[in-house]
């Protein structure tokens, strides 16, 4: 695979593409994707939880959701947190202090 379809398919699994990130990282990034893509749901609420972004509130509402959508949120959640953890001096450095918000729903704000 050449850097060109590396950059392609890292910006099509929706990662960040501020980030200085170099081809091992990328390939790095996407294999935990792939991983999560790949694991049962009840891994990934518990990847989840284990990372602070599942509260308890959301987490009762996903759980009334259909098993394929509860896993596409819960994948979501993950990606959106990668994102943010590499892009962290990118975003510190534009005066976004990640250490105060409180949820994913924050930073989503």
């Amino acid at each position: 695979m050449s850097d060109e379809e590396l950059r392609q398919m890292y910006a099509k699994a929706g990662l960040p593409q501020e980030v200085d990130i170099d081809r091992q990282g990328r390939l790095q990034a996407l294999k935990t994707i792939l991983l999560w893509e790949l694991m049962p749901t009840q891994e990934l609420e518990k990847d989840c939880r284990g990372l602070g972004l599942l509260p308890a509130e959301v987490e009762a509402a996903i759980a009334k959701r259909p098993q394929e959508e509860r896993h596409a949120d819960l994948l979501q959640r993950l990606r959106l947190d990668m994102g943010v953890k590499m892009n962290r001096s990118y975003y510190e450095k534009r005066g976004i202090p990640l250490e105060h918000l409180g949820s994913v729903e924050a930073a989503n704000l």
